[in-house]
């Protein structure tokens, strides 16, 4: 927004120039003109925003696709797991791939942040255990425990 506001600034500054550089020699409906040129600026810079807005918020916000591109479905478990109580053992199977950070792949942050349990403590707190693939095939799970995989 401020490199926007900085270049409607300087188109604005470029208008009064360009009026001042002309006002000796102006038409008396010189003022009408750069009045007009300043209101179409104003009425064409209103549509664009208006445009963007209806694009960023009815077109681009509403399309499924765009839940995908953010991970939407790991925000949901976070909020599933949130919902356990912490007497309920719960287990995050993290079969995406990716980097490694805190002995998970990188896609387990979203789910880390939102539960706050991105340290061991905090993860022994909430009763939270984040797995490997290969950690969790080797793993027998309770009817009681909650098992989410993260894809």
């Amino acid at each position: 927004m401020i490199f926007a506001g900085r270049g409607l600034w300087w188109i604005f500054k470029a208008l009064g120039a360009w009026h001042e550089a002309g006002y000796p020699y102006m038409h008396p409906r010189g003022h009408v003109t750069a009045a007009f040129a300043v209101w179409t600026l104003m009425i064409y810079m209103g549509a664009v925003g208006v445009y963007e807005f209806h694009r960023y918020f009815n077109v681009w916000g509403k399309d499924p696709v765009t839940a995908g591109a953010f991970n939407q479905n790991y925000v949901e478990t976070a909020n599933r797991i949130n919902a356990l109580p912490k007497s309920v053992k719960k287990y995050v199977v993290v079969r995406a791939p990716g980097i490694t950070a805190y002995g998970v792949p990188v896609s387990a942050q979203t789910v880390m942040f939102l539960t706050d349990t991105a340290t061991l403590k905090n993860q022994k707190l909430k009763n939270i255990q984040y797995l490997l693939p290969e950690e969790a095939a080797q793993r027998r799970f309770s009817a009681r425990d909650a098992v989410f995989e993260l894809r």
